[in-house]
This record gives structure tokens, C-alpha cells and sequence, in this order.
């Protein structure tokens, strides 16, 4: 097993771990919630399969339904967001292409890219999130704004880590 696949095991188990056990219990005003479990998603190895990465994206949302009681919305919303991932990669490919043996970090591809990258994925995972929550268009306005700021929380969520994690490297 090489470093990068173990740092790969390693953020999948902590960032599991975290969400199940703190952000789980956190809902900001009876609404809204920060998903940072999506992160390990979006760190995967871009010459990882696509079928690897839904299976991971499918057990990721299944250990958090199990834990949250939510019946399948996780695991859909991440088997979603990684089929979409290759699409929004394949928008955002730098001029020279990926480099293999670097991470989706901002570090490697720059904080523009980066944001891009995660703004696309975390919106379209928490879109079929909420709706799957709800299963109804009767309040349109207040899905809206829960999923902006579901967005915006778990984007800020996912910088704060990144930044904070990098610093010890």
C-alpha cells in the first residue's frame, strides 16, 4: 500500500468519524447543516475508476445514513456527486492536464480551481439532498435557502479543514 492510498484511508476514516459523531449534532437553526464528509469525495485520486469512486461515494453516504437515520438520502446524494465529479473535472482541466500524483488540494490547482471544483460538486450533492429530505416543492423558498446555506456552510467547512490540515505538512 502506498502513502497516498493510506493518507486516502485515513481522511476517509476521519472525516467519517467526524461528521457522525460532531456535525451530526449540530443543526444550525432547526435547518441547516455543514456536510463535511463530502471532502473525502472530492480528494479522491483523479485516475481512480469511476466505478471506485461511486462504491467509496455509495459507502460514505451509507455510513452516514445508518448513523443519521436518513434511509438512503446520503448515499444517493454521493453516488450523484461522484458521477458527476469526472463531468466537472473534465470542465475545469487545467491547461496541461492533471497531474497524477497530486491531490485536488488549492495548493495544486489554485484556490480559483478549487472553489470551482467544490462549488459545482457540494452544490449539485446538497441540491439532491434537500429535495430527497423534503420530497416536496411546497416550500420552494425555504429549500432554496437551506440548500444556499448548506453551501455555503459545508464550503466554508471544507476550506477551514483544508487550510488547517495543511499547515501541519
Amino acid at each position: 500500500m502506498d502513502k497516498r492510498t493510506l493518507v486516502n484511508i485515513i481522511r476517509f476514516v476521519a472525516l467519517l468519524t467526524i461528521q457522525i459523531l460532531l456535525l451530526n449534532n449540530i443543526v444550525l437553526f432547526g435547518y441547516y447543516q455543514p456536510y463535511l464528509y463530502v471532502l473525502a469525495i472530492l480528494l479522491l485520486p483523479e485516475e481512480m475508476s469511476k466505478a471506485m469512486v461511486m462504491m467509496i461515494a455509495f459507502l460514505t453516504g451509507f455510513f452516514v445514513d445508518i448513523f443519521s437515520g436518513t434511509y438512503g438520502i446520503h448515499a444517493f446524494a454521493s453516488v450523484l456527486m461522484a458521477f458527476v465529479r469526472p463531468i466537472v473535472l473534465g470542465e475545469l482541466v487545467p491547461f496541461d492536464g492533471y497531474d497524477k500524483y497530486k491531490d485536488f488540494l488549492p495548493g495544486h490547482y489554485g484556490m480559483k480551481w478549487f472553489l470551482k471544483y467544490s462549488l459545482w460538486t457540494v452544490a449539485i450533492h446538497h441540491l439532491a439532498l434537500i429535495i430527497l429530505e423534503a420530497f416536496s416543492f411546497a416550500n420552494l423558498g425555504l429549500l432554496f435557502s437551506q440548500w444556499f446555506v448548506d453551501v455555503l456552510l459545508t464550503e466554508s467547512l471544507l476550506l477551514l479543514t483544508i487550510f488547517a490540515t495543511s499547515r501541519n505538512q
